[in-house]
């Protein structure tokens, strides 16, 4: 398997890692949404409409048992009906709100349809109990027994006006305590039964959904910490296997562009070291040649000198030879003498010439072997500017290569 492959594989492997997590997440997501759906949506609902008809079922019946107090006044008396009324009110709204939201189950609205035909006829009671009420307070009789003896009192017949309205007082205060106590209080507990009933219901669906979210939650917690456990390791051993599979192939390359380098350098230093040779040789050379270029300047001094001796003994040749022929055994040496000389200076002179051609041709070999040598130093630093280039070139390539392999790391972390 190539390094592509290796990457490709390492890349989908972290890609359904990821998938898979996000598809668990909004699977969880899903379901969480449905039960807060049919939190906000049912229950809540339906808790606060029966907490409303239950508050409102209170304050009425409160201002039912304050209606019977005897000499209640006009005030507190009003006051009791504004409570009644907002008491009313709260019960509309409760119903309202609990009907805008569906039943849980067909258990829940049966038992809605038992509440309301209770409480029907709970609120028919009412008003009956309210009405009565009424026609007792336009009387203006507030307690009825003691009107009644207070006229007795005065002998005032049981026939007269007053007693009459004194006896229709006390059979509408008859009927307020039949309608109140005997007929409206049985129906408002059977109510107020039917309502802790919903009221139960809808709390255990509650319940029920809380339990529900509290699994999900724990679910989804656990999928969540497991994608964490794996994710991250898994993408640390993908990391490793690619790293590796990415350094081992460049420390090999560089392991030998490392040694072709050195082999290079040594190649190099074993041609400096031949160059250096060469060079110290070629300076002996040249310090033989100014050697045997001085011993010629000494052998051209002595021509020299010998050229003017023989000149000398020419000139006193003809000194004598005007003499006379006395000096002529004389002359004849000298010039014998002289010519040896000029011999001898003749013969110097074509060795100094030897020499100074054989200078010349080895000045003419040094100068062509110190231009090949600096030839070859310039091809020598032109191979080394090469070496460092190439070095310089595969650092770059493996500095990016491992921060390709980083960032791909920190990406799929």
């Amino acid at each position: 398997m190539n390094l592509q492959t290796r990457m490709l594989s390492a890349f989908v492997i972290m890609g359904l890692i990821v998938l898979i997590v996000g598809l668990v997440g909004w699977s969880s997501t899903s379901r969480l949404n449905k039960y807060i759906d049919d939190l906000v949506g049912n229950a809540v609902p339906s808790l606060i409409g029966m907490w409303k008809i239950n508050q409102g079922q209170t304050s009425i019946q409160s201002g039912e048992r304050l209606l019977f107090t005897p000499n209640i006044t006009k005030e507190k008396r009003q006051g009791v009906l504004t409570q009644i009324a907002q008491g009313w009110q709260l019960i509309n709204e409760g119903i309202k709100e609990y009907e805008s939201s569906p039943f849980n189950d067909k258990e829940e609205e049966q038992q809605y349809q038992k509440f309301k035909q209770n409480f029907n006829a709970w609120k028919q009671s009412h008003l009956k109990f309210i009405e009565i009420e009424r026609k007792f307070r336009e009387l203006g009789i507030s307690n009825p027994w003691e009107r009644r003896a207070d006229l007795l009192s005065r002998g005032i017949k049981d026939n007269s006006p007053e007693m009459n309205t004194v006896k229709r007082a006390l059979a509408l205060q008859k009927k307020m305590d039949e309608e109140g106590v005997e007929t409206e209080e049985p129906l408002y507990k059977i109510v107020r039964e039917d309502t802790e009933i919903l009221l139960k219901q809808n709390d255990d669906l509650k319940e029920e959904v809380r339990k529900e979210v509290e699994q999900e939650v724990s679910r989804s917690r656990f999928w969540v910490i497991l994608g964490m456990t794996i994710g991250p390791l898994t993408a640390i051993i993908l990391g490793r296997v690619l790293s590796m599979a990415i350094a081992k192939p460049l420390d090999q390359a560089l392991q030998g562009i490392i040694n072709m380098i050195v082999s290079s350098s040594t190649e190099i230093g074993v041609t400096v070291e031949e160059q250096e040779r060469i060079a110290s040789e070629q300076a002996t050379s040249v310090n033989q040649t100014t050697i045997t270029m001085e011993e010629l300047r000494a052998s051209a001094r002595q021509a020299a000198e010998q050229a003017e001796s023989a000149t000398e003994n020419a000139r006193q040749v003809l000194n004598l030879a005007e003499e006379g022929t006395v000096g002529a055994r004389q002359v004849l040496n000298l010039a014998e003498s002289g010519a040896t000389g000029a011999r001898q200076v003749l013969n110097l002179a074509e060795e100094g010439t030897k020499v100074v051609g054989k200078t010349l041709d080895g000045m003419s070999e040094l100068k062509e072997k110190v231009g090949a040598i600096a030839h070859q130093i310039t091809r020598l630093n032109d191979q080394t500017n090469q070496i460092g280039s190439i070095t310089s070139a595969v650092t770059d390539i493996a500095n990016q290569t491992n921060m390709l392999a980083l960032l791909n790391l920190k990406a799929v972390v």
